[in-house]
């Protein structure tokens, strides 16, 4: 609106310094019966003044509707522009957190079930802790296993805990484990072939009691029913071999597992 009126001031100066100047004024032209430009049989014709070298043209302009386009304003470029630049700032900046993911699979089995622990973050250092105990330091991206008799039967929680760059973080999840019905008897010996000089390790687990171990007909006596126990091959002696638990009594009564390995010359 302020352009119009500008545009009508300027046109209305102009018509008065032109008369002012002794020209003829534009009804003199049409008094005359002189059209000069055309701009009565265009405004007939298409009720629009095209203009002229006389009043016609200063009719055109004022007639000429003004045409706003939102260009923003310079306000508004400068608040749309900080706008970008916060929503930029804000997609292009990085977490501001280290990620942090503990689970335990199985979520719930009996305590003769291996749970494996698996950590995954991209902190600088990290540790685990099972019901509140003392923390242990892992990598933060590992895995461990814990046999489900080692926490014991009842529901549990496990805490990964982070810290790096970032600050520090943490996350829990839960695991059950839950009564075996059955008595369980598990052993492996390790390396399956060795030379006299090497050690080998039998590993066992059990929920029962009153727990044995052999090796072939030789009792090595009572032992622990989750335990080790390693023996040199130069003791064992050359050729095949079985290790075997024995367990004395369980859930379901006794029951005994093996495993074999060879000690070669």
């Amino acid at each position: 609106m302020f352009a119009h009126r500008s545009v009508r001031s300027l046109a209305l100066a102009s018509l008065t310094l032109f008369a002012l100047a002794g020209c003829p004024s534009p009804e003199a032209d049409v008094d005359a019966g002189t059209d000069v430009g055309g701009a009565d049989a265009a405004r007939d014709a298409g009720g629009t003044d095209v203009g002229s070298t006389d009043g016609g043209a200063v009719d055109a302009v004022l007639d000429a509707p003004v045409v706003e386009v939102d260009g923003g304003g310079p306000g508004d470029a400068g608040s749309d522009a900080g706008l970008d630049a916060r929503s930029d700032a804000g997609s292009d900046a990085g977490p501001t957190e280290h990620s942090c993911t503990i689970t335990v699979s199985p979520s719930s089995a009996p305590e003769s079930t291996p749970f494996t622990f698996t950590a995954e973050s991209d902190g600088a250092t990290c540790s685990l802790r099972i019901n509140g105990s003392p923390s242990m330091t892992i990598g933060c991206e590992s895995r461990m296993v814990v046999a489900g008799a080692a926490v014991g039967v009842g529901a549990h929680s496990v805490e990964l805990s982070v810290d790096g760059p970032l600050g520090p973080t943490s996350c829990v999840t839960g695991f059950t484990v839950t009564e075996d019905t059955s008595t369980t008897c598990s052993i492996t010996i390790t390396p399956e072939t060795g030379t006299l000089d090497t050690t080998f390790i039998a590993t066992y687990a059990s929920n029962g009691a009153g727990c044995s171990l052999m090796v072939d007909a030789f009792d090595l006596g009572v032992v622990d029913c989750n335990d080790v126990f390693a023996g040199m091959g130069s003791v064992i002696g050359p050729g095949p071999h079985t290790g075997t638990l024995i367990v004395g009594g369980g859930p379901s009564g006794p029951t005994s597992c093996s495993d074999t390995f060879d000690v070669t010359p």
